[in-house]
């Protein structure tokens, strides 16, 4: 085995490494490529820069082809939602009031929260509302339809 072997396979070994240590999905396709280059490089006629394009012809189709299923996969469970967003649709009573021009609070989780309304509408205390909206770090809310529901227990 020639000298180029050595190289596709330390380039194999560090990419692999790298792609353990980070399980980001980055730099497994040049683990697949480098393979490819490394088994070309067995022959005695394939001239390195054909191991080269081959190693990178088969990068480039590994990371066009595979990796969006292997994200679609591998990121199922997180559709972009944020820690914030787990309050979206819980029905909470307000501690304080809120109206237009004074923020409002309620306790979700053992947490008070500023509530401010999603209009301007006056939020009473003891109402039910209902949380539509995040905005920094304010709970954005609407009154309940009849107002005669009761909150999830969260305290």
């Amino acid at each position: 085995m020639g000298t180029m072997f050595w190289i596709w396979l330390v380039v194999v070994v560090v990419a692999l490494v790298l792609e353990l240590a980070t399980m980001a999905l980055t730099s497994v396709w040049f683990v697949g490529g480098g393979i490819v280059a490394m088994l070309l490089s067995i022959f005695e006629g394939i001239e390195w820069y054909w191991q080269a394009l081959a190693f990178v012809v088969v990068s480039v189709a590994l990371l066009l082809i595979i990796r969006p299923i292997a994200q679609k996969y591998f990121n199922k469970n997180s559709e972009g939602r944020t820690n914030m967003e787990i309050y979206m649709g819980q029905k909470v009573r307000m501690i304080t009031a809120a109206n237009f021009d004074t923020l409002g609070t309620a306790k979700i989780y053992d947490v008070i929260w500023t509530i401010k309304s999603d209009n301007g509408e006056e939020l009473k205390v003891g109402e039910i509302v209902e949380i539509i909206a995040v905005s920094g770090n304010k709970l954005i809310a609407k009154k309940c339809g009849d107002n005669k529901e009761t909150a999830t227990k969260k305290d």
